[in-house]
């Protein structure tokens, strides 16, 4: 076994956070030390990282359910695999053999973890031992009807099986089974003890867990982390750093009229929010169908009045090369919509002018940003929020596949040539974009299906996928409908709202 000591007092649960990563699928055990695990995964979670979850117990998969986790069936996960199991122990040697079942799950956990290519294992002070069984204790798992048969062989064996109690009664698992708790000594051959047990009629498991863990994360009473155990040679789990970046957010809703109300509340949160601490709120609106069911809403006098306008500043994500009367004008649409039923005032709506030349409305553009938006010499602004759309091709903004505007790293606003579609645009770019406080697409319609999958599962290639280039350090949040939502990966799928 080889052993390391850690850097910093973190708690087991914590290091093994380290290890996962979005997208995967998950074992998550039972007992003190996986229950404590998952209530740091939900926080997570929460926060924005997807994964998905198949609870080793009734208990567990009710904890994870209140965290927040997603959930996947036995038969999901025997059809997909796991990525990556965690879970907790009773003894480890240091060949790290390992004795579970004193939460009454071993079955449950034997089948999780069969399923799994990795195994990390949480346990705290005490658990380590030289041989199994130092410790004295071997769960057998039984099925009712075998008990008297399996009593007495396991005594022959030189056991002495004691049948678990609950409430004063005889205990049963999550499965109907019966527990015989079987003292025995330290073993050198714990594999041949196993399969003699195994042997027997109507054992279903025992609770030696075999050439099983790649990584063991010992801790102190408190669960601190004072060790990693790996077998010497062997890497086990790769450790998973986000550098610097949030996770992507999806939240899937049903339908384009559910998305508006959800960002509707959005706005007027963010709004209400960046107003009691900045004393303003600003944000860049974006073009299409989708928002505009959004403006609409937000014209309501029931939402309108919601938002102190007066303090709002509206800017433009984009614009095509038309003037403000254009039917394909992102600010007439914005303006119909929303900017004419609002008290927003005149000089804090600051339209790009797509009937100029574009270069030089970049320039002056930029200049009305530094005026309004507070930033560093040299430096970007932080608009409050920048609504984002997601084309078929997965452009957004004006940030087309493979146009120049995706390689400008020092100015806030350029001229796009799109030779695709024979036109020129005016948009925000990247450094902007990602310099968001926050950075919402709304994506609906089932022709996002392909790209929004591409964007959010498919691996990093701007150039074809603009979209993949915004990357706040906030984390970039999506509100997808149901269609749109049909081709991500069942880790992203949180649930509906």
């Amino acid at each position: 076994m080889k052993s390391s000591s850690p850097a910093s007092p973190v708690t087991v649960f914590e290091r093994a956070l380290d290890f996962v990563k979005p997208g995967q699928w998950l074992g998550l055990g039972s007992g003190k030390a996986s229950s404590a695990f998952v209530k740091a995964l939900g926080a997570r979670v929460r926060a924005g990282l997807q994964v998905v979850g198949l609870p080793t117990s009734v208990e567990t998969e009710t904890l994870a359910r209140a965290e927040g986790i997603p959930l996947v069936s036995l038969q999901e996960a025997v059809d997909h695999g796991l990525d990556l199991h965690i879970d907790g122990a009773d003894e480890f040697s240091p060949r790290l053999e390992l004795i579970k079942g004193n939460g009454r799950c071993d079955l449950r956990e034997r089948v999780v973890a069969s399923l799994a290519r990795e195994h990390i294992y949480l346990v705290g002070s005490g658990k380590r031992v030289k041989n199994l069984g130092e410790r004295g204790n071997l769960p057998v798992d039984v099925v009712p009807h075998a008990l008297p048969l399996v009593t007495r062989d396991l005594k022959r064996l030189g056991l002495r099986p004691v049948l678990w109690q609950k409430d004063g009664k005889p205990g049963f698992t999550d499965d109907g089974n019966h527990i015989l708790d079987c003292g025995l000594e330290p073993q050198t051959d714990p594999a041949e003890l196993d399969r003699r047990i195994r042997a027997i009629p109507g054992v279903v498991s025992t609770g030696f867990f075999l050439g099983l863990a790649e990584l063991v994360l010992e801790g102190d009473a408190d669960f601190r982390l004072v060790a990693e155990h790996r077998l010497a040679g062997q890497q086990g789990p790769t450790e998973f750093r986000e550098a610097n970046m949030a996770p992507n957010q999806v939240k899937i809703v049903q339908d384009a009229d559910a998305m508006a109300r959800a960002a509707a509340q959005r706005v007027v949160d963010l709004a209400g929010q960046a107003i009691a601490a900045r004393g303003r709120f600003s944000i860049a609106l974006s073009g299409g169908s989708t928002p505009k069911k959004l403006f609409e809403l937000l014209a309501r006098p029931e939402w309108a009045t919601r938002i102190d306008w007066g303090k709002v500043l509206v800017f433009f994500g984009d614009e095509r090369s038309v003037g403000p009367d254009d039917p394909n004008s992102n600010y007439r649409m914005a303006r119909l919509a929303l900017l004419d039923h609002v008290p927003v005032k005149k000089d804090h709506v600051f339209r790009m002018r797509g009937e100029q030349d574009l270069i030089a409305e970049a320039v002056r553009y930029q200049k009305d940003m530094e005026l309004f938006l507070p930033h560093q010499p040299g430096g970007f602004p932080s608009l409050d929020l920048v609504l984002l759309g997601l084309g078929t091709d997965a452009h957004t903004a004006s940030l087309f596949p493979r146009t120049k505007a995706l390689h400008e790293t020092r100015a806030w606003v350029a001229a796009n040539d799109v030779p695709q579609l024979s036109t020129r645009r005016i948009t925000l770019t990247y450094p902007v974009i990602n310099h968001a406080r926050e950075v919402l697409f709304l994506v609906a319609g089932q022709d996002k299906v392909k790209p929004l999958d591409q964007v959010l599962s498919g691996q990093e290639n701007i150039e074809e996928y603009p979209a993949q280039g915004v990357k706040p350090h906030t984390g970039t949040h999506w509100m997808v409908d149901s269609a749109a939502a049909a081709g991500l990966p069942l880790a992203m799928r949180g649930g509906m709202v």
